[in-house]
């Protein structure tokens, strides 16, 4: 009996330790298996997701050239739209005002001279007597009177040229002496009224007549914002208020051409009263003037932006 259990206990003892390394032998071998099978999927997932990145990196570049080339493709649509006059275009710029006197008359070719020296200088919009001028305009004279503008309009004295560009290089382009537009016109004993920032301060200093048209903040922000609503633009009184103090703020501290009144200049305060009222107060300083100098020549209005609508404008 104790044989038999000794020799039963060797075989279960024999047994047992032969299964057991066998398990342990087969768990090592399918872990090893499991980890090769794991670092193959992890570098097919890896190389896959290099795939993946490098796809949305591509689908991403090429987003971002079309949306590149539609900017650049609807820049250039504006661009043709403002050549063509499709687009209304506002801006600050320079206004000039030719008028016909008792012994000269303003002809179409002196409207032709302004434009080409304005466009010269860089205007990006122009319109007589609220014409737009495009690439294809032609002025002609039609009577001692009258002038056609693109076959359609006919347009009489006094003739207001509104560009839009930047006023220095605008008025710049105008004033050249001796040679400029301006002093041209002058000389061939035309009038000549021209508004802008510096006009009477610094491009024209030695003007016959300098008006000042100034108006409190309130009042042209409150202008401003009726002309927004009345062509649908988003804004408040408040924000409209701001921008005018800003920029008024800009243009009396630029280093050239800064905004301030000159020392003969007369100031004309426009806070009140309609803009008919307001005007006929400019007119009334000219033929003043007129009456006392049977020989002046020119007639120059300096106006900050927003005052009475001067150089900020719209061009349909």
């Amino acid at each position: 009996m104790l044989i038999l259990t000794a020799v039963m206990f060797i075989q279960f003892k024999t047994v047992k330790q032969t299964d057991f390394t066998s398990l342990e032998n087969m768990r090592e071998d399918e872990l090893r298996t499991g980890i090769t099978n794991f670092k193959q999927k992890t570098e097919e997932t890896n190389k896959r997701l290099e795939e993946v990145n490098a796809k949305i990196a591509e689908y991403e570049q090429t987003i971002e050239s079309n949306t590149e080339a539609s900017e650049v493709l609807a820049k250039e649509l504006e661009q043709f739209n403002n050549l063509l006059g499709k687009n209304d275009v506002k801006g600050e710029g320079v206004v000039i005002t030719l008028t016909d006197t008792r012994n000269q008359r303003i002809w179409s070719e002196d409207l032709r001279l302004l434009v080409n020296e304005l466009k010269e200088a860089g205007a990006e919009a122009i319109s007589i007597n609220d014409q737009r001028i495009v690439y294809d305009t032609y002025i002609v004279d039609i009577s001692n009177t009258h002038i056609r503008i693109n076959g359609q309009e006919m347009i009489v004295s006094p003739y207001v040229v509104k560009a839009i560009g930047n006023p220095t290089y605008l008025e710049s382009g105008l004033s050249k002496k001796q040679y400029g537009y301006i002093d041209t016109k002058l000389a061939e004993g035309k009038d000549v009224i021209m508004e802008g920032r510096d006009i009477g301060t610094y491009v024209f200093p030695n003007a016959d007549v300098k008006i000042y048209l100034d108006a409190e903040p309130e009042e042209r922000a409150r202008r401003r914002q009726k002309q927004n609503e009345e062509a649908g633009i988003q804004s408040t009184y408040e924000e409209v208020l701001a921008g005018i103090i800003a920029r008024d703020e800009n243009d009396k501290n630029k280093e050239m051409g800064a905004l301030k009144v000159a020392k003969d200049a007369i100031v004309v305060d426009g806070t009140h009263g309609t803009i008919e009222e307001n005007v006929q107060k400019v007119i009334d300083i000219i033929n003043k003037k007129k009456q006392k100098n049977n020989k002046i020549k020119n007639v120059e209005v300096d106006a900050s932006v927003d005052q009475i609508v001067f150089l900020c404008f719209d061009l349909i």
